[in-house]
């Protein structure tokens, strides 16, 4: 089903509420690859402190490509909010929780102002 009214434009899905065993695996895949992303260039600042202040941005850029991809892959409402769950302690969880339903709920609007929800 196509919301986009412009000829030749591609199909694009609507938000589902629905996951399915493949929506869930590839959330868990996406976690995995965006946890081991960020780490492997973390470790580059155990050099010193100051290489850790220029990995940040590093590693922020390279995450933000594994969200990304991830949004392209896993079109469901809730989809940030998942991946969070797994906090380190309560108040981790907790706020990675509210994190997720907050970017979740930012990419609802933008998602029903641009007609795609």
């Amino acid at each position: 089903m196509s919301t986009d009214t412009r000829p030749g434009a591609p199909a694009r899905e609507r938000l589902s509420l629905r996951f399915s065993a493949r929506d869930l695996l590839s959330v868990a895949v996406f976690a995995v690859i965006f946890i081991v992303v960020t780490y492997v260039i973390g470790m580059a600042g155990i050099v010193s402190p100051l290489v850790w202040l220029l990995v940040v941005p590093v590693q922020a850029l390279a995450g933000g490509i594994t969200v990304m991809l991830f949004l392209t892959r896993v079109r469901h409402a809730g989809m940030l909010t998942l991946p969070v769950l797994g906090g380190l302690t309560l108040v981790i969880a907790v706020a990675s929780f509210l994190g997720g339903l907050l970017g979740s709920a930012i990419l609802r609007k933008h998602f029903v102002r641009a007609g795609l929800a």
